[in-house]
């Protein structure tokens, strides 16, 4: 079990900083003297989305009966976090055939201040 945890450690280690990159390729996009509000506002939806993805989870969970323990019961965790994965998998799906389809087009480059 430790090296299972490891390799997910690795794993996280390795692409969790990726979600950093959206602020290089957002800031790319517009104006500099745009930047800070443009990273104002991505700060803004992932707390946005956080918030919405965790309240949504607590929703589910709240749809099952309570486990004889008196905690949540398991099959609202599993439920919850087989519709994130769902969500993930449909959005994975959503960039890759966007990114197939826009290949033939040529993105312009940023206008400078």
């Amino acid at each position: 079990m430790t090296q299972f945890t490891g390799i997910l450690w690795a794993l996280f280690g390795l692409f969790g900083p990726l979600s950093l990159m959206t602020y290089a390729a957002l800031n790319q996009t517009f104006p500099r003297s745009m930047a800070g509000r443009v990273n104002t506002s991505m700060t803004l939806m992932w707390m946005m989305g956080a918030f919405v993805v965790q309240t949504g989870m607590g929703v589910v969970i709240d749809q099952f009966p309570i486990a004889a323990s008196g905690g949540y019961a398991a099959q609202g965790y599993g439920t919850s976090f087989a519709i994130l994965i769902a969500l993930q998998v449909a959005a994975l799906l959503w960039y890759a055939i966007a990114g197939f389809i826009g290949q033939d087009q040529q993105v312009a480059p940023p206008k400078a201040d």
